[in-house]
């Protein structure tokens, strides 16, 4: 008879017999036995490794004649494990033997519960390996209670797993059935006897996949989520989108897409990991993207000879309204079921998205563009149908009178086609433009709350500008509008506002005139609003009333030319000027039906003879001295303003202006009327005020743009300055030049000192000098000292800082400045991703660089230069103001920083990566990054193009990078706009076409294909686009230059930063 019996390290093990016997003998595997007889009281040791007693415990009763044999083992040790043979003589004196196995609980690998999936492979293994191979012998218990030996000394089992030392077993294709307990047993000659208990859940495949998933519609703009059934099983789920990127590793799979666009159509794929499988499980999940669009068609009538079916369809559907309206004006309600005898319902229903008409009998009311408009809930869409045989031009209306509003009101302007239009934008008296947006926005460069209605598929632009003002929104805005499947430039129509402080308004502030009458009108406010009356004062101070009823002649000069009061229009005809009487401000003055208080306006009357003469472009001053800078037209000024070289822009005041950082003041001449600007800053800073500054005039009675006139400022430490300290050549001569302070002093004489030391003085009118040297200016006698290098640039020589030194006439000593000659190095190109990392202003950036060995460390340099020290827990960068930390994840080779949060104007531009790789000797391996942080949802990367050849490419890009355009456009520097369409190969223009991969993509390119004009492109330039389901367009700036110098006229940016620069002001105030 024999037992097994399984235990751990320190327990006990009791071998007994059942039958009585006067003596047991126990034989231990370490060949210790123990003894003992019934009624000797005593125990009997043979072998000696240590007492008996200390292993074997004995029954106390053997005074008794016999007994069970009984012993008790205290498993302290391997080697107390293994075949224990108990060896008991009867009452007959019969000899009985009875044999045990004692196996010890070792360790398994796996530990704990196995999970497994069913098909997978699972193994297991004991910790313990073979002491020796003699009789050695693995053996696998199934949860069944059968069982298999694997391995023993002439066998080895296909399913054995592990070396010939090992005890493992492997199961392949695992099912179900093999859920429950297994357990590992090993044994061999002289060595210990181990087991293992395994505890195994096989998880049916059924409960991991579900299968296929049906697929899904979703519409453009709409917010939708993904997700799949709860895996009971799963650590992890990925979730990746069609374009192969992972948007989400979660515990959970579900996901929200916040707005659909094109880029969302195909396979979304879940991968999650289960606990039981070694690779991951994949679910697919079909997403076909609709634009929920309207369609229109015109269609001849299959049921009237002579009519015409007119369809405009939605899809998805219902219609919940349906209504078209006539070329007059007449609007039609076509419904199922309903009609009359001209016009009846056509299509398949509203159920099916069917909104449609059939026009019986075509007339001739019913020729010409028809609008049908749909509904669905809440939303609508226009469309626009031609009944004739050709589609008119495309006309823009607008408002047919300027647009008159009182100072902080709000103030709505539109213009409209009949065509559905694709974007829209205002373009405002300074030049800036208001980018399309129906959500309620702020214009950064005027600071204006502003918003766009969504009537763009009416064929409508209206914009609503909040708090309009007086003195900056005043003068000719632009509509322009970018109709659907038109590849010409923007349809562009002005737009004049007004702004009135009464209810009266003169709309032309000033008349000039040579010979002949003068006519003088004001407007009453709103336009239109009928007149009690109206009546003029002259310079003079006479006054008199005109009225349209009677044409009699006032004063033998002055007679009624308006449009009547009725019309809420007063004028007066001056049939001759009088210089001493008419030149001069007059005014109107009208009081409005209903209106107890009289409003008035002031309208100037001037002569043509007006001179005036133009101021020097550059000037000089020295530091903390009054700055005076001036510049004339021969014309009568009504407005002016300079534009300091920081590009903020000094509104005219004729009372002194402070400025702060650092503090100054500065006041404009009274001096408009003369046609002259004149500007004084006090005092003036060296470090704040050098540089180019801008006279802009506004001239009375020009429509044109300001008249902007640049004069370059310098600080001079002496009697002699250089305007222009730093000079870059790289083939052919180059010109150095200084002057006296104050300008135009004459000079004794003026002489140069080369870079290497060596001088000499140049003379007017005089031979080259050192064979490579003369005099280039304006000479003299007017304060210029000039050098011409006439050969090419001798680096050894030319190359560095010049002196230029002259004295001044009655001067005692020499003025002197410096002029430093550099040579024109080329770029050097460096590597960096293929396309450029490019993230939201105020999210989080992510940068990473890897290679394919393990890092010591890795540290991250700012575009600043700062260096970000590695750290994986969050801290802040002092000097930047960032909080950021690193990915733990050295060891795979790979370095990630996250930066929070990223900002436009600090983090844009190139970061460096740095690896320190292990083992390697070497310098840090450094990788190049290029970021775009940008500010809406459109950024160039490249924002100067320099155009030196035959054609230039600007390009922009959606943000994030990839996602789909609705549409791109293009505003150039001289505010002419226009679409580029990828779909149609014509240049607009004459000279513009779409060129980069499309705005499936997310990109939009114009390639300027002909020559550049530099009236017309060299400047910047501003890219604007729209993503799907966006309801703003976002933009970004691309300044276009020449490989040369550019004309000071294509340095300008009046329009752009006139208020910008305004608002600053005041704001700082």
């Amino acid at each position: 008879q024999g037992a097994e019996e399984t235990i751990n390290l320190n327990e006990v093990v009791h071998i007994s017999s059942t039958i009585s016997a006067s003596e047991c003998t126990l034989t231990l595997p370490n060949k210790t036995v123990c003894h003992y007889e019934y009624g000797a009281g005593s125990v009997t040791p043979t072998t000696l490794p240590s007492l008996p007693g200390e292993i074997c415990e004995i029954p106390a009763d053997l005074y008794l004649s016999y007994g069970p044999c009984d012993f008790t083992v205290n498993i302290t040790s391997k080697i107390l494990t293994g075949v224990y043979r108990l060896e008991y003589k009867m009452r007959n004196g019969t000899v009985g033997e009875d044999t045990f196995y004692v196996y010890l609980r070792s360790g398994g690998v796996p530990t704990g519960t196995l999970q497994v999936v069913e098909d997978e492979n699972f193994y297991l293994r004991l910790e313990d390996s073979f002491e020796n191979d003699n009789g050695k012998n693995c053996e696998v218990l199934y949860p069944n209670g059968t069982s298999d030996i694997l391995l023993d000394s002439s066998h080895n089992s296909s399913n054995h797993w592990g070396t010939k030392d090992e005890c493992g077993f492997k199961v392949e294709g695992v099912a179900t059935s093999d859920s429950g307990n297994w357990t590992l047993r090993m044994s061999s000659s002289g060595g210990a006897y181990t087991f293992a208990e395994f505890a195994v859940t096989v998880i049916p495949l059924d409960q991991i996949n579900s299968g296929e998933i049906p697929a899904k519609e979703w519409l453009i703009g709409d917010t939708q989520a993904l997700d799949i059934p709860k895996q009971p099983y799963s650590k992890y789920c990925e979730i990746w989108n069609p374009r192969k990127e992972l948007v989400q590793r979660a515990s959970v799979c579900n996901y929200t897409q916040n707005i659909v666009t094109d880029a969302d159509e195909g396979n979304w794929t879940f991968v999650f990991g289960i606990d039981g499988k070694l690779t991951n499980e994949t679910l697919v999940q079909e997403i076909d993207v609709k634009k929920r669009d309207i369609e229109a068609n015109v269609s001849h009538s299959e049921g009237f000879k002579n009519g015409k079916s007119l369809l405009c369809s939605i899809h998805p559907g219902p219609v919940t309204d349906c209504r078209f309206t006539r070329p007059d004006g007449e609007v039609l309600l076509p419904k199922e079921g309903i009609g009359n005898a001209n016009y009846s319902y056509f299509g398949d229903g509203f159920s099916r998205g069917h909104c449609g008409l059939t026009i019986h009998n075509v007339t001739e009311e019913d020729k010409g563009v028809w609008k049908c408009s749909v509904a669905h809930r809440s939303t609508q869409w226009s469309g626009f149908l031609n009944v004739s045989s050709e589609f008119p031009d495309i006309e823009i209306e607008t408002h047919r009178t300027p647009v008159v509003v009182k100072d902080g009101s709000e103030l709505q302007l539109s213009c409209s086609a009949q065509r559905p239009v694709e974007y829209c934008w205002f373009r405002h008296p300074t030049g800036v433009a208001f980018r399309f947006s129906t959500d309620n926005i702020l214009q950064d460069q005027l600071y204006r709350n502003y918003k766009y209605e969504d009537t763009l598929q009416e064929g409508v632009c209206t914009i609503r500008v909040l708090s309009a003002i007086s003195s900056e929104d005043s003068g000719e805005w632009t509509c322009n509008l970018g109709v659907i499947g038109s590849p010409e430039e923007d349809y562009a129509k002005p737009i004049t506002v007004r702004f009135a402080e009464t209810d009266v308004i003169s709309l032309e502030k000033e008349v000039v005139v040579s010979e002949g009458p003068a006519v003088l009108k004001c407007y009453s406010v709103p336009l239109g609003t009928p007149l009690e009356y109206c009546r003029f004062v002259r310079p003079d101070g006479k006054g008199f009333n005109v009225d349209p009823r009677n044409n009699n002649t006032v004063l033998r000069r002055y007679q009624y030319e308006a449009e009547g009061l009725v019309n809420g229009e007063c004028g007066l005809r001056i049939s001759e000027i009088n210089e001493d009487e008419d030149v001069g401000k007059w005014t109107c003055v009208a009081r409005l039906q209903g209106r107890k208080e009289e409003g008035q306006d002031y309208i100037t009357v001037k002569t043509d003879d007006v001179v005036a003469e133009t101021n020097r472009r550059i000037a000089a001053v020295r530091n903390g001295e009054e700055l005076q800078l001036s510049c004339s037209d021969q014309r009568a000024l009504e407005y002016c303003w300079f534009r300091h070289p920081s590009g903020v822009a000094l509104r005219f005041s004729t009372e002194w202006v402070s400025l702060d950082q650092p503090y100054r003041q500065y006041v404009y001449s009274n001096t408009l009327q003369q046609g002259v600007c004149t500007i004084r800053v006090l005092p003036a800073i060296s470090s704040e005020d050098s540089g180019d500054w801008t006279c802009n005039l506004g001239i009375l009675g020009s429509p044109a743009e300001d008249n902007a006139k640049p004069i370059l400022v310098g600080f001079a430490e002496s009697d002699v300055i250089s305007m222009e300290k730093e000079l870059t050549v790289s083939e052919g001569p180059a010109v150095l030049k200084c002057y006296s302070v104050p300008l135009g002093i004459p000079l004794e004489y003026c002489r140069f000192i080369r870079p290497d030391g060596k001088g000499f003085n140049v003379v007017p009118n005089n031979n080259t000098v050192l064979g490579r040297y003369r005099y280039e200016a304006e000479g003299l006698a007017k304060g210029e000292c000039g050098l011409r290098i006439v050969s090419e640039i001798n680096e050894d020589e030319d190359v560095g800082t010049w002196t230029c030194l002259a004295r001044l006439q009655r001067r005692r000593k020499e003025g002197h400045d410096f002029i430093t000659l550099k040579a024109d190095v080329p770029d050097i190109e460096v590597e960096t991703h293929r396309t450029p990392v490019v993230v939201k202003d105020g999210a989080e950036l992510q940068l990473s660089c890897t290679v394919q060995s393990p890092l010591e460390y890795c540290w991250f340099r700012h575009p600043s230069g700062v260096a970000f020290r590695f750290s994986t827990v969050t801290i802040p960068q002092d000097l930047l103001y960032r909080n950021y930390a690193y990915d733990d994840t050295l060891q795979e080779g790979v370095c990630t920083i996250r930066v929070l949060p990223a900002n436009s104007s600090v983090d844009s531009g190139e970061w460096t990566c740095n690896l320190g790789v292990i083992g390697s000797a070497e310098e840090d391996y450094a990788k190049p990054i290029t970021v775009g942080v940008s500010e809406t949802d459109v950024i160039s990367l490249e924002k100067e193009v320099v155009f030196s050849e035959d054609s230039a490419v600007l390009k922009c890009y959606s943000v994030p990078l990839g996602i789909p355009l609705e549409y791109c456009r293009f505003v150039r520097p001289d505010g002419k706009g226009f679409s580029v369409d990828p779909q149609n190969n014509n240049a607009v223009l004459g000279r513009y076409r779409y060129e980069a991969e499309g705005l499936a993509k997310g990109e939009c390119g114009l390639r300027i294909v002909s020559e550049i004009n530099e009236d017309e492109d060299v400047g910047k330039w501003t890219c604007l686009a729209r993503l799907q389901g966006r309801t703003q367009e976002g933009q970004d700036y691309i300044t276009v230059k020449t490989d040369g110098t550019l004309k000071a006229s294509q340095l300008q940016d009046t329009n752009q930063s006139n208020n910008q620069s305004t608002n600053r002001l005041n704001k700082s105030k």
